[in-house]
């Protein structure tokens, strides 16, 4: 009988380890400063962060089963899903596959993204046609360099000689 108690307690505590250490791993990706997915071929989502559920505007419970194809154009999604076709097909000889791809923002205006694709393989038995998928803004950087090429382009264009000792001629 003691043999039996002792088993339970240690499952029990393997459970709670288990739970502690899933909680762990939600809070860092949810802490990520932009998406992260585990989604089938199709674009189907079977995990992502907290980021993502706030942009589809569903709660993080009901993040999974949803289609990632709706922040995408049509068109836009045909690129995205040639991408996971190509890091789906090279196995683990892709290790990433990286690009910019906008989605349709809250407002309906495209909003740039960086997308870094790469196979999801928990193990070798469960080799599928899944890929982890992390996601990030980079409006903000496009803003910027709208900017720097605007202050760039009114600069006026001048011939100037710089002699052997650097100064201007």
């Amino acid at each position: 009988m003691s043999n039996t108690n002792t088993d339970l307690q240690a499952s029990h505590q393997i459970l709670n380890i288990m739970e502690s250490s899933k909680a762990r791993v939600d809070a860092i990706l949810d802490s990520m400063p932009g998406f992260f997915i585990v989604m089938e071929m199709n674009g189907t989502i079977m995990k992502g962060n907290k980021k993502l559920a706030i942009e589809l505007n569903v709660s993080h419970e009901r993040l999974l089963g949803q289609n990632l194809k709706i922040m995408f154009k049509p068109d836009v999604w045909k690129i995205m899903t040639s991408s996971i076709q190509k890091v789906l097909a090279g196995g683990a000889n892709v290790a990433t596959v990286e690009f910019e791809l906008p989605t349709i923002g809250s407002d309906g205006e495209p909003k740039p993204f960086l997308w870094m694709l790469s196979p999801f393989v928990v193990n070798a038995q469960t080799k599928g046609n899944m890929v982890s998928v992390v996601g990030r803004d980079i409006s903000a950087l496009r803003k910027t360099e709208r900017e720097l090429t605007e202050f760039f382009t009114t600069i006026p264009v001048g011939i100037m000689m710089v002699s052997s000792k650097g100064k201007i001629e």
